[in-house]
C-alpha cells in the first residue's frame, strides 16, 4: 500500500518534525518542507496527498497562494494553520480546505491528518 504523503509548507521546521514524530505506525511520509514561494513547484514535483499549510502573511496572500495550488491540484487535501484567527482567514476557508486550525497544534492535528488519509482510503500500517 502506498504511503500517504504530507507536504508541510511552513517557515517553522519544527512543524514538519512534530508531524513526522507524532504520526503512529507506518503508512505516512512527511515530505521535506517548503516555503510558500516554492509551493506550486513543489506540489507539482512531489505529488503530496495532503498539504499542511501555515498561513504566513509576510510573503503575500496565503489565500491567493492556495488558489494557485487549487488550480494545479484541485483534488489536493489542504489543512491550513494560522498563528491567530483573523478576518482574512475567511479567504482561506473559501479556497476549500479539508480543515483549518490555529496554532499551537497538538494531537488534534494528527487526528485530522489521519482522517484525511482515511477519506482517501489509506489505512495506516500497524
Amino acid at each position: 500500500m502506498a504511503e500517504f504523503r504530507i507536504l508541510v509548507s511552513s517557515a517553522d521546521p519544527a512543524l514538519a518534525r512534530f508531524v513526522g514524530e507524532a504520526l503512529p505506525g507506518g503508512g505516512f511520509e512527511v515530505l521535506p518542507g517548503c516555503l510558500p514561494k516554492d509551493l506550486v513547484e513543489v506540489v507539482l514535483d512531489q505529488s503530496p496527498d495532503l498539504l499542511l499549510f501555515e498561513a504566513d502573511r509576510k510573503h503575500g496572500s496565503p489565500a491567493e497562494t492556495l488558489r494557485i495550488v487549487r488550480k494545479v491540484r484541485p483534488e489536493l487535501r489542504i489543512v491550513a494553520l494560522s498563528s491567530e484567527s483573523c478576518p482574512e482567514d475567511a479567504d482561506l476557508v473559501e479556497v476549500g480546505l479539508f480543515y483549518y486550525a490555529t496554532r499551537p497544534v497538538g494531537s488534534d492535528l494528527i487526528q485530522v491528518i489521519q482522517a484525511a488519509a482515511r477519506s482517501q482510503g489509506v489505512r495506516r500500517h500497524p
